[in-house]
């Protein structure tokens, strides 16, 4: 059986409490917790219609969407919401946390991509890391100045 989403984070986590020294480790759990409440309340949102019928089967039983998927179902625009409308609108940080959790959301998405958990193509393309990472900076940064006044 396939991992789920839930289960990699937590993977994540283990491997980063080791690497990490304990303040910046807390910023990393800061982001799994808020990226997981916004992939629960909002993931389901880009699915398709098979996997909306299977999730809302689920939903009705009590299973939460990163309980129940696996990480391939995540793409960039995924962690794009997260931290270029969800953190920044719905959490209330200063831009310095926000910053924190951003770089440990960015850092979670490269390991995604290292450990091979998200898919290598993209409509065909090749995975651009770098491009991939540029582009949820610039949204995180407009995210913030729409929505983080303070």
């Amino acid at each position: 059986m396939e991992k789920t989403i839930k289960q990699i984070f937590k993977e994540y986590l283990e491997e980063q409490e080791k690497l990490l020294a304990p303040r910046t480790y807390k910023y990393h759990q800061d982001a799994i917790a808020y990226l997981e409440h916004c992939l629960n309340g909002y993931g389901h949102s880009g699915l398709s219609e098979a996997d909306k019928k299977e999730f809302d089967e689920a939903y009705e039983k009590g299973v939460e969407f990163c309980d129940l998927f696996g990480p391939q179902i995540l793409d960039a625009p995924n962690f794009a919401e997260f931290i270029g409308y969800f953190y920044p609108k719905k959490v209330a940080c200063g831009r310095d946390a926000a910053k924190k959790v951003c770089g440990a959301t960015i850092n979670l998405y490269k390991w995604l991509i290292k450990n091979k958990y998200l898919l290598q193509e993209e409509d065909g393309d090749e995975i651009e890391l770098k491009e991939a990472v540029e582009y949820l900076r610039d949204t995180f940064k407009e995210g913030m100045e729409q929505y983080c006044n303070y």
